[in-house]
């Protein structure tokens, strides 16, 4: 008899812990889906709605709170962690607010923030969109792409597509040029001598690199990538 509940309590025993020390697995426990496009009542922090996405592009996240109220969301990577620098959207009212993040192919995460958690919480909404793109591979002078003077070229930079970028830039007479991008910059002549510029900032914290008088020839921009934020949205344009 005395063995016997021994035996009883250490079932009851191990049964207690198994049932609340062992944490469920939030990996399938609180992953959910969500369809794009759809805006997305979320109301508890502990779930992961997941994102597919298809190939090279943007998704833009969008969030806001029907009852005027505060609704962050979180962009995740394929381990429900943040980037190197966190992708979050704060929505404050009935007006949506939106981000965009820079992806590739692979599974992303959105997640309501613990700071939305107050008690209009439960009128967060979230939703996503996936916009695709090419990625060029201009990632050296010989697969420099040409810009023209008075445009501008976007780069989406992901962490699969973290690298500098060259542009190749024809001028038919001698002139100064201007070059603005949020990334740092620097120009070559066609022999790869580095052009000496001029740099500083304009309001909207875009940097300006001013050139003296240039020769007509082709030169190289080399757009540096942003190496603390690895999913970046950001131009280059000269003139």
């Amino acid at each position: 008899m005395k063995h016997l509940k021994k035996i009883i309590c250490l079932v009851m025993v191990l049964t207690f812990v198994f049932t609340f020390a062992s944490p469920v697995s939030t990996a399938d426990a609180a992953t959910k889906s969500i369809k794009e496009g759809v805006w997305k009542n979320i109301k508890s922090t502990s779930n992961y709605y997941k994102v597919v996405v298809p190939g090279e592009g943007y998704v833009t996240l969008s969030a806001k709170n029907t009852k005027g109220g505060i609704a962050y969301f979180d962009f995740l990577n394929s381990k429900k962690q943040f980037f190197s620098d966190p992708e979050t959207v704060y929505g404050s009212g009935t007006k949506a607010t939106s981000i965009k993040v820079p992806v590739s192919k692979g599974t992303y995460y959105i997640r309501l923030n613990d700071d939305s958690y107050f008690d209009l919480a439960g009128y967060a909404y979230a939703k996503y969109t996936f916009t695709s793109i090419k990625q060029a591979k201009n990632y050296c002078m010989a697969k420099a792409l040409t810009l023209k003077s008075g445009s501008y070229k976007m780069i989406y930079q992901t962490p699969k597509y973290s690298f500098d970028r060259f542009f190749k830039i024809k001028l038919s007479t001698a002139r100064k040029i201007t070059v603005k991008s949020k990334s740092e910059v620097l120009i070559y002549d066609i022999e790869g001598n580095t052009i000496s510029t001029t740099d500083d900032f304009d309001n909207n914290n875009m940097r300006i690199y001013k050139t003296k008088k240039l020769k007509a020839g082709t030169y190289y921009l080399q757009v540096q990538y942003m190496y603390y934020d690895v999913t970046s949205i950001y131009k280059v344009k000269w003139q």
